[in-house]
This record gives C-alpha cells, structure tokens and sequence, in this order.
C-alpha cells in the first residue's frame, strides 16, 4: 500500500527513515520518487536542517542575524510546503 502524501511529510519531519525498517524505507523512498512535493519539501527540510547546524556551531553570528533567518524560514514555510495529494 502507497503511502500518502500528509504520511510522508509527518515521517520525513520527523527523521523517521533513521529509525524504519527496510520496508517502511523503500515505501517512504518510493513514495519520494514518485511525488515531487513531498520530495521539494524533504529537499527543504535538509536545507534547513544544514543551515541550523551552521549556525548552531559559528560562533560569530549574532542573534539579530538568527532571528532574521528565523523570521525568514518562517515565512518560506508558509508561502510553501508539501500539498497534501491524499
């Protein structure tokens, strides 16, 4: 069975390939193969999570540059996302 598209978005949010099976993998893969929303919005999702990492780590960002980020990825999430197909 498929899974659908809203499926895929919570499980891709929430880093669930670490943790699934071999099946769950290649259903979750497939399903991103198949549909370019939800493989745009896990694209972004990595993009997001790099980018958090970096700045995370880099000592000389000031907090006025984070907060600046933030309100911007803020505000790309809103504009897009996945759409649900289900």
């Amino acid at each position: 069975m498929m899974l659908n598209c809203k499926e895929v978005s919570r499980k891709v949010a929430s880093d669930h390939l670490a943790t699934a099976g071999p099946w769950e993998r290649f259903r979750i893969r497939f399903h991103l193969f198949m549909c370019r929303h939800c493989r745009c919005y896990d694209e972004q999702l990595r993009e997001i999570d790099s980018t958090a990492q970096e700045l995370w780590n880099d000592p000389s960002q000031d907090r006025a540059s984070i907060d600046r980020l933030q309100r911007e990825v803020l505000e790309t999430l809103k504009e897009g996302g996945p759409q649900d197909q289900a």
